[in-house]
């Protein structure tokens, strides 16, 4: 991870450079780290299936796929806290299992350490506007198993496609 210009006042300019290994051959793959003007990154990792992942200030969680070449917002961790001063410091993320291992803190950036954090569990969901509509949810479910490397992903797709198609159809 480095700047790849110098910072202004309100954007920071963040890269990172992938290394992935394989035997004796290196290939180097740069990225742009998105962050909106005004947000810190937080966190940067891998999930489970190897994809780096990224979190900023304000709780959005960002997947860039290896397949695609491209980043995609996965969850807004704000929205699944329920005060404005809460936030969720991400431990472990499953493109798997839809899950993301996280910590809650209150009133702070990061968790305390003594006594020892107790690790919650949230589902991935796309910032989408209206997710309690039923048609949200399968828009939901159809991008996040198009994106990622999930269990039964073509299953999910077939059957919510066909879901989709049949609520436009009503």
């Amino acid at each position: 991870l480095h700047h790849s210009s110098p910072p202004a006042t309100l954007p920071q300019h963040l890269s990172a450079m992938l290394i992935p290994t394989s035997g004796m051959q290196l290939r180097t793959q740069h990225l742009t780290v998105p962050l909106t003007p005004e947000r810190r990154l937080t966190w940067l990792g891998f999930s489970d299936c190897g994809s780096p992942v990224f979190s900023d200030s304000m709780g959005l969680l960002q997947l860039y796929s290896l397949k695609s070449q491209c980043v995609y917002p996965i969850c807004d961790t704000l929205k699944q806290s329920q005060s404005v001063s809460n936030n969720y410091f991400i431990i472990a993320v499953s493109e798997r299992s839809q899950i993301i291992q996280a910590v809650l803190c209150r009133g702070s950036s990061y968790p305390m350490t003594n006594p020892r954090p107790m690790t919650q569990e949230l589902t991935l969901q796309l910032p989408v506007c209206d997710i309690e509509v039923e048609k949200s949810e399968l828009e939901d479910a159809l991008v996040r198993a198009s994106i990622m490397n999930m269990d039964n992903a073509d299953k999910i797709i077939k059957e919510t496609a066909i879901k989709l198609f049949a609520l436009a159809c009503r």
